[in-house]
């Protein structure tokens, strides 16, 4: 059980979203899913206290987060009412 006090809390769980659900939370449109792909990967000099998600045009995101040591977990996605083709443009910004 945790006490979790935050300003902003983000369930970056994915699909199942397994953190709100624990927390009992809803999910309000259960229907709605975007497209999203990450990779784990070495980053030794990364500051691992700092956790970044960038919003990119209404449309998708990229995200970088800490997973301890030197790993990093890199990530994008495509929000679901988004006008661009996914795999597209995941492909176009991961290169």
């Amino acid at each position: 059980e945790y006490d979790v006090r935050a300003p902003l809390t983000v369930d970056a769980s994915g699909f199942l979203t397994k953190i709100s659900k624990e927390a009992g939370l809803k999910n309000p449109e259960p229907n709605r899913r975007g497209v999203a792909a990450a990779h784990i990967v070495r980053a030794p000099f990364y500051d691992q206290r700092e956790l970044r998600v960038i919003l990119e045009e209404g449309e998708m995101y990229r995200r970088v987060f800490p997973q301890g040591g030197d790993l990093i977990e890199m990530g994008a996605g495509v929000l679901p009412d988004a006008k661009i083709k996914p795999v597209a443009a995941l492909n176009k910004r991961c290169k």
